[in-house]
């Protein structure tokens, strides 16, 4: 028995050997000769209809027990007087973590929680948003809070100052790293003193912060005539149409004070800016204005793409 074993443990050896004899194949003329059948690419449409003025769209989705409701608002903080600009880019944060006239911020937190729902509300330069998804069986649960927070926020005043002293420690290592420092000269470089350039809030405007100043921002981002929401998962259509009919109700019209995007001048003519910064480290940044926006511009998720395939955001 011996004997076979060792003979058989030749014989691998020995075809091992064989094969790493034989020449290697190219790999480039492999990769070549691969064949793939056509890519067809056909995303479902949603169903449109109107709630109290807001379009709705859906699409249903019977694969998972789950739902999930995307809000988005036509104003962002470009919107904004200048004078709020800082108070814009934390209104989101004081949405989510300052409770609402009904629910103290803990109780806030303790809802999302018990009932493992996922909420996130942003704000940006030219829209905001705000987003809920959950188990299905949760439907009213889950947009009941969400309504709640959009329109009755409380922005605690213990949340408040926690924002502010964030902000504060924020502008004291706004020159820690050279990346934050290049940030800023580029939109000082590109946008001016346009709104869209800026990038960190003042102490003057956190010494600002207030429930009443964020309030006046909230309610002018979030309002009916500024929404669009769309809606995925699993529902039944007539009673999810009837709950947002009723979380709508009573909801006010949108306020004045916002404005209209001012129109960029952005500089002409190639320049090299220089940053100086006693560090050991080097940071680069080149580029130029492209001039695409989301707001009707089919070419903007054309260029998305393209920045995917040079490497995404960044260039790495």
């Amino acid at each position: 028995m011996r004997a076979l074993h060792v003979a058989a443990a030749l014989a691998v050896v020995g075809a091992g050997a064989a094969a790493a004899q034989q020449p290697q194949q190219d790999t480039r003329a492999q990769v070549r000769a691969m064949q793939y059948a056509p890519l067809r690419f056909q995303p479902p449409t949603p169903k449109r209809v109107m709630v109290a003025g807001v379009p709705v769209y859906l699409l249903a989705d019977t694969a998972f027990p789950t739902l999930s409701v995307q809000i988005r608002s036509k104003r962002g903080v470009a919107h904004l007087p200048d004078s709020l600009w800082g108070v814009g880019w934390q209104a989101d944060n004081l949405l989510r973590t300052g409770g609402t006239t009904k629910l103290s911020p803990d109780s806030v937190d303790r809802l999302v929680e018990f009932y493992a729902l996922a909420v996130n509300i942003f704000t940006d330069n030219d829209e905001s948003g705000a987003s809920v998804s959950g188990l299905s069986r949760y439907r009213d649960q889950m947009l009941d809070l969400l309504f709640d927070v959009l329109r009755n926020p409380r922005n605690d005043s213990s949340r408040v100052r926690i924002t502010a002293a964030q902000q504060q420690e924020t502008w004291r290592r706004r020159n820690d790293q050279p990346g934050n420092v290049l940030t800023r000269a580029w939109g000082q470089v590109v946008w001016g003193d346009h709104p869209m350039g800026r990038t960190i809030v003042t102490p003057d405007e956190i010494n600002g912060f207030t429930p009443a100043r964020f309030r006046w921002v909230q309610e002018r981002l979030f309002c009916p005539q500024n929404l669009l929401i769309g809606i995925s998962g699993q529902y039944d259509e007539r009673s999810l149409l009837t709950k947002l009919e009723s979380l709508f109700k009573g909801w006010a019209p949108c306020a004045s004070g916002l404005r209209e995007i001012p129109a960029p001048q952005f500089p002409a003519g190639p320049r090299l800016v220089y940053v100086e910064k006693d560090v050991n480290q080097t940071s680069i940044r080149m580029g130029h204005a492209g001039g695409l926006k989301v707001a009707n511009t089919p070419d903007y998720f054309a260029s998305q793409v393209a920045d995917f395939i040079l490497g995404g955001s960044g260039f790495t």
